[in-house]
């Protein structure tokens, strides 16, 4: 297989195909994934960079008490989602987008929190 570990989300709206595991790379992950619609959520310690890769990505991020969003539709745009962000992404028009996720440290569910109102 071209990646070492799949992960997909409850709901089937996100795929991630992990390119580095947190054994081999603890300091930083790569992957790539395939975003219909994540869910808010947030990292204690994680650094995100999105990197498009293709279709469009629309990245909906509350800091501060403000609500942003960031939209993604040019080959190789990226966003980058520092921790305490509360964040989710979707694909423009109902279709996945693809990105190349790179992050600091390297992702682990221990560090991913749903946000609930």
């Amino acid at each position: 297989m071209w990646y070492k570990n799949k992960i997909v989300a409850p709901d089937g709206n996100e795929v991630v195909y992990e390119l580095t595991t947190p054994e081999e790379s603890p300091t930083r992950g790569i992957a790539l994934a395939d975003i219909t619609r994540s869910v808010m959520h947030w990292h204690e310690v994680l650094t995100e960079t999105y990197v498009l890769l293709s279709g469009g990505l629309i990245i909906k991020t509350i800091a501060n008490g403000r609500l942003q969003q960031i939209v993604l539709t040019q080959s190789l745009e990226s966003f980058v989602i520092e921790p305490h962000v509360i964040h989710s992404a979707e694909g423009m028009d109902g279709k996945p987008a693809r990105i190349l996720a790179l992050s600091t440290p390297h992702w682990t569910p221990e560090d991913h929190f749903i946000y609930k109102k």
